[in-house]
């Protein structure tokens, strides 16, 4: 994980201002956890997926990790909280994101990654 690389950049019309549509937030997401050599799918979020579902799932290292995106006001409903229980009690990690950067201190505490993204000089 140590390897030297150039910081992962968020694109500019997306990401770190919490104003991102849920799609540019997703495609941002999708990127970053490329950039770090996980394996994301999106999830189709329609009447053949069952309810609750995140919106992007991914192996990352080896570790299972279910992503919901959140936009605005948004926040998790029943069905979601009961998807993440069972992800959890499975041994995955479920993160909620408003940001990029929401996932990467979810990432670095779970110990998947290392500090990438500039955030204001401090990186």
């Amino acid at each position: 994980m140590s390897e030297e690389r150039e910081p992962y950049q968020v694109p500019s019309s997306r990401g770190g201002n919490h104003s991102a549509s849920h799609s540019e937030l997703l495609a941002t997401c999708e990127s970053f956890l490329r950039w770090h050599g996980g394996h994301p799918l999106r999830l189709p979020g329609n009447a053949m997926m069952r309810r609750g579902s995140p919106d992007i799932v991914c192996c990352l290292r080896g570790r299972f990790i279910a992503l919901d995106a959140k936009t605005g006001k948004a926040v998790m409903d029943e069905n979601q909280e009961r998807e993440r229980a069972a992800y959890e009690r499975a041994g995955g990690l479920f993160v909620v994101v408003r940001s990029p950067e929401d996932l990467e201190d979810a990432l670095m505490a779970a110990g998947l990654v290392e500090a990438t993204i500039q955030r204001g000089g401090t990186r």
